[in-house]
């Protein structure tokens, strides 16, 4: 009888070691939402936005801030619709708001406002997208952690948002701009940075001449060299003015392009200081 009931108390560890023990099967995984069409994707901080071919665009993640922009501040871990927009070709996602460019060249906004992000012309918190003040043929657009800007048609640029560290290319301000801002000094710094490519090519080369000219590159021997190579000294004369900026030349026109935008972007110091080593 031992032996049975030693036999008895065994059996069930046998089979355990005999029969392998049978998972339980997995449950079941919602099937992913179809992104069929999704034509461009952006991901912020803490959602992701996308756009279909259709125009429509769907947000993903946090829902703070309402910044999903669907009229509600849940997170969603599946994409939802962003209501209202039907005609989107680009949107861009910075900390807790997004924005989507449409194909007649505005922009509409959502989400998070501290700092005028939304480009509304103010600082309240809208639960659905809004229209960017006064922005019109935009034809590209960007964002920050809390702010946008936008390209618009002739290369110029209008940012809006958060201007602590000087990203609207203003004095820096701990408050924001809830309307779009020209970026002063664009046009004049290319101006300027595509003036002086050529202009310091050329006075290389004219240095050159100069040497083969005079026979040596010597300041304190190049006396005389209107007499002697008038041609020379001319084409010189004409670089290093126009380099220094010296109106009616080229040069002029670049530099008081750049002076104009630190005056509208109250840069005194960096205005005054380009002014007078100039």
């Amino acid at each position: 009888m031992r032996q049975i009931a030693r036999v008895l108390r065994l059996l069930p560890i046998a089979v355990v070691g005999v029969v392998p023990l049978v998972a339980a099967p997995p449950a079941a995984q919602a099937a992913p939402l179809p992104m069929v069409g999704l034509v461009q994707l952006d991901a912020g901080s803490s959602a992701t936005c996308g756009v279909f071919a259709g125009g429509s665009v769907t947000c993903w993640g946090s829902g703070v801030d309402f910044g999903l922009g669907n009229g509600s501040s849940v997170n969603r871990s599946v994409p939802t619709a962003v209501p209202g927009i039907s005609t989107a070709k680009k949107v861009v996602v910075g900390g807790s708001f997004g924005c989507a460019l449409l194909t007649n060249g505005t922009v509409q906004c959502w989400g998070d406002n501290m700092f005028g992000q939304l480009g509304s012309g103010q600082f309240n918190h809208p639960t659905t997208p809004v229209a960017v003040t006064g922005l019109s043929g935009v034809t590209d657009l960007e964002a920050g952690i809390a702010h946008a800007c936008a390209v618009l048609t002739g290369g110029t640029v209008k940012c809006w948002g958060n201007n602590q560290s000087g990203q609207l290319a203003m004095t820096p301000s701990m408050v924001g701009e809830a309307t779009p801002v020209a970026i002063a000094g664009l046009t004049g710094a290319v101006f300027f940075t595509l003036h002086q490519i050529p202009v310091k090519a050329s006075l290389f080369l004219v240095a050159g001449l100069i040497e083969t000219t005079m026979g040596t590159a010597a300041l304190s021997r190049l006396g005389g060299m209107m007499r002697r190579s008038p041609a020379t000294a001319v084409l010189f004369l004409l670089a290093a003015l126009s380099l220094a900026g010296i109106p009616p030349l080229s040069g002029f026109f670049g530099k008081l392009l750049l002076v104009r935008a630190g005056l509208e972007g109250q840069a005194w110091i960096v205005t005054g200081v380009s002014l007078a080593v100039s």
